[in-house]
């Protein structure tokens, strides 16, 4: 499980939210840091933080990626309120537009840093 995900069951954790599926990882979770807890000083450190998911760098860009997720997931609607396909460069525009609105960005890329890290951060070109 990627640290991303981890961290957002610990968030559901910490707020209460408990369902199936949050109670079932944090079964797992648990017999991970009892059985992590009986290691050597030297290892347990690096050992627990693998244990409850959060080993690994922190993804600073997954706001930004989850926000543009949500957006590209949305069908291109003409005036009329039909969907219609987008015309060429037309998503990406519209995602860096968003990208840039949001406050999530921690600079002011040029356009063409910004569409890279886009292309990255969605797995694809546009």
């Amino acid at each position: 499980m990627k640290r991303s995900e981890s961290r957002k069951l610990w968030e559901r954790v910490a707020s209460g939210d408990f369902d199936a599926e949050v109670l079932e990882w944090l079964q797992r979770t648990a017999r991970q840091v009892v059985e992590v807890d009986g290691l050597p000083d030297a290892v347990r450190p690096g050992e627990m933080l693998r244990a409850v998911g959060l080993s690994g760098r922190a993804d600073r860009n997954a706001p930004l990626r989850e926000t543009l997720e949500v957006v590209d997931s949305f069908p291109f609607l003409d005036e009329s309120g039909e969907p219609v396909s987008p015309e060429r460069g037309q998503r990406m525009d519209n995602l860096m537009g968003i990208a840039r609105a949001s406050g999530l960005l921690r600079d002011d890329p040029a356009d063409h840093e910004l569409r890279k890290r886009i292309e990255r951060m969605l797995g694809n070109t546009r």
